[in-house]
């Protein structure tokens, strides 16, 4: 008994998918033609069926077990098997022939060859539903329908800026067991510091995107170490840590010899001496 699942290929219509035992599951490939359909069960890594197609859609291989039973065929359009034709929604399309089988429904307003299928360039432009022509702009790859503006390619958006203020929610703040007697931890400050010395250093070239990433990563770590340890080395420990967890995942590696001012003397002077205070007491490690 078949099991029928419906499921949206996207812009172009519906597809199904269509199984002989278990539910199958249609797995969509993208291509000049648009997606189409393939039906195949996630128990398997085989792939039932797998076709390939001509220029004007016609089938030039299809393989596997379900390759005739598979009704959603070129651009995901619905295949009878027994005329051929593929169904577009208002007509029928031939691809072995390379035209419909009946006449533009928009009459002469449409092209010439009101049996023409895509003004014989299907490689550049696009029939939805057997209505209308469409194009797809090679410049700012917006689809269209006669005549067209172009816009230009399209424009990545601004990286975000390198923001450090929320640093200043960040303090003051206090620990334990440090050596200043007041026991202000004075290390959102000087991070504070340091995270503008970066935002000079860095906005407007290529890794600012990055640095701004390694920027909101810390200060929300800040953020969590200060509510998870009260302890002066425990907090700077935890800060070294979230320093190369934050470089890793934003992926910024910046020049170690070129670093904003009093970046390597927070490194050096507060969190790396605090890691091996931690560090001294293990029996296994030793610094």
């Amino acid at each position: 008994m078949k099991s029928i699942k419906l499921l949206i290929a996207t812009g172009l219509g519906l597809a199904i998918s269509l199984s002989t035992a278990l539910p199958a599951y249609g797995f969509f490939n993208p291509g000049s033609h648009g997606p189409t359909a393939t039906p195949g069960t996630l128990s398997s890594s085989a792939i039932h069926p797998a076709s390939d197609y001509g220029l004007f859609g016609e089938v030039m291989r299809a393989t596997g077990p379900m390759a005739k039973t598979n009704p959603s065929r070129f651009s995901t359009m619905h295949h009878d098997e027994e005329p051929g034709p593929l169904y577009y929604g208002y007509r029928y399309y031939n691809p072995s022939a390379g035209r419909w089988l009946s006449r533009d429904p928009s009459g002469e307003k449409g092209e010439p060859n009101l049996y023409g299928f895509v003004d014989d360039n299907p490689i550049v432009k696009i029939d939805t539903d057997g209505r209308e022509i469409g194009n797809i702009c090679p410049v700012c790859g917006q689809y269209y329908v006669g005549t067209h503006t172009c816009t230009g390619p399209p424009q990545n958006p601004p990286p975000p800026a390198i923001d450090c203020s929320a640093y200043r929610k960040l303090w003051p703040t206090t620990c334990t067991g440090c050596s200043r007697k007041s026991g202000n931890d004075l290390y959102p400050k000087k991070a504070f510091v340091v995270c503008q010395g970066f935002a000079k250093q860095f906005t407007g070239g290529p890794q600012q995107a990055a640095a701004s990433c390694v920027a909101n990563c810390l200060i929300a770590a800040e953020a969590s170490i200060q509510k998870a340890y009260k302890n002066c080395d425990d907090r700077n420990c935890a800060r070294l840590i979230a320093h190369v967890a934050c470089y890793a995942k934003c992926g910024f590696l910046p020049n170690p010899f070129d670093l904003p001012p009093g970046a390597d003397v927070v490194g050096w002077q507060d969190l790396i001496p605090a890691c091996k205070r931690k560090m001294d007491g293990l029996p296994i490690i030793a610094l």
